[in-house]
């Protein structure tokens, strides 16, 4: 089945200059609300060709396109990524679509790899200039055989699911260390760290309230009691297993973060307001789940590693609906969360510069409190993923 047998659903297109357009189409696959009933390795599947597609344009071409369509196929359903610029092109094509090639700073994937990923896929550089990338991905398949529909079934992408006897991966274990320091002549920071434990979920907040001193830290602190009220009301409703552990889906971590947010919104409103970072380590999936409002970040400190999305806006004063971007976490990584009282290419520079280095936690964040003015106040947090 092609794409042009097949009707468009949903229709976004998505301008690429810079690393932050990339990452704004990436996190359009996680929406539910955009994209529904999808499920979820397929979503991943999604992201990493957008993330990968979209970084080839901003390294390679400087600017282009990338187009994701929802389609339906008689029972069959689909997503199509198309990828466009007008840049030099592909001078090698079989190189590039051999596993991990990159000659900049691209996820490494290779072409290779996004095809894999992909049910239907195909390059194409014309002789003019430019590439066109086209990846999409089909699940639930029809049920009519292809002799008895007289068409050909749609290529399927299935959910991979491990053997009953195969061991399920230790669960993660979180090392956090917190910095905050006022600005200089303040005798309180107006930012708040959170750092909590519920069953296997992590929950990691900066809480930035505008200004300083002691009216932008009663509006912080106000923000961050609310978020910790709402989560310890919704958590102990939560089902458990047999063991007391909690049983939560994606879906269900999602609300929960939502929940959280529009508490700590009602809690300080009316206020001169707050930029909220909201992280939540899943310990088990070995995801984090991240949502941002305002000038607050969170990065992986890796080569290649990837950075939260924040939306416009405040707490306690107006934001749009809140995007919620989600990464895979691995053994040894560690994720990095501030307020803006440091900049984005202070921590970029945190990045090791070889694999196989194992970051000091301490060492990072007395380094990176060096590298800040006393102009603004400064907080951050720093997770250790571990076994």
């Amino acid at each position: 089945m092609s794409s042009s047998e097949a009707s468009i659903q949903r229709f976004r297109a998505y301008g690429i200059r810079r690393m932050i357009d990339v990452r704004v189409a990436a996190t359009a696959i996680q929406r539910e609300d955009l994209f529904p009933a999808i499920d979820q390795e397929i979503r991943r599947n999604l992201s990493t060709i957008v993330l990968e597609l979209g970084t080839n344009i901003v390294k390679y071409a400087g600017s282009g396109r990338i187009l994701l369509r929802s389609l339906t196929a008689e029972a069959s359903e689909g997503i199509e990524v198309l990828a466009i610029d007008d840049g030099p092109g592909i001078g090698d094509v079989a190189q590039a679509m051999e596993d991990h090639f990159t000659t900049g700073k691209t996820l490494g994937l290779g072409l290779g790899s996004v095809r894999r990923l992909a049910s239907e896929f195909e390059l194409e550089c014309p002789e003019s200039g430019g590439t066109r990338v086209r990846a999409l991905c089909w699940w639930q398949a029809a049920p009519m055989t292809a002799a008895a529909s007289g068409r050909a079934t749609p290529p399927v992408v299935t959910r991979r699911r491990p053997p009953p006897q195969a061991i399920a991966a230790p669960m993660l274990q979180l090392t956090s260390i917190e910095r905050n320091r006022p600005a200089l002549h303040e005798a309180h920071s107006g930012d708040t760290l959170l750092v909590i434990e519920h069953g296997h979920l992590g929950f990691r907040v900066v809480l930035d309230g505008t200004g300083h001193g002691p009216v932008a830290q009663r509006i912080s602190g106000q923000a961050a009691e609310a978020i910790r009220e709402d989560l310890e009301q919704q958590i102990a409703d939560m089902p458990r297993d047999g063991d007391g552990s909690l049983v939560i889906s994606e879906t269900g971590i999602t609300a929960l973060m939502l929940s959280a947010t529009n508490a700590a919104h009602t809690r300080i409103r009316g206020s001169r307001g707050a930029a909220l970072g909201l992280a939540v380590f899943d310990r088990c999936s070995r995801r984090v789940h991240f949502l941002g409002i305002g000038n607050t970040r969170i990065l992986l400190l890796g080569l290649r590693g990837w950075e939260g999305v924040s939306r416009d806006g405040q707490l306690g004063v107006a934001f749009k609906k809140p995007v919620i971007s989600q990464f895979p976490v691995q053994p040894g990584d560690v994720v990095l969360q501030a307020s803006d009282g440091i900049r984005t290419a202070t921590l970029r520079a945190m990045r090791p510069r070889r694999r196989g280095v194992a970051l000091d936690l301490e060492q990072v964040a007395g380094e990176l409190l060096t590298r800040t003015t006393f102009a603004d106040d400064v907080s951050l947090l720093l997770t250790r993923c571990h076994v």
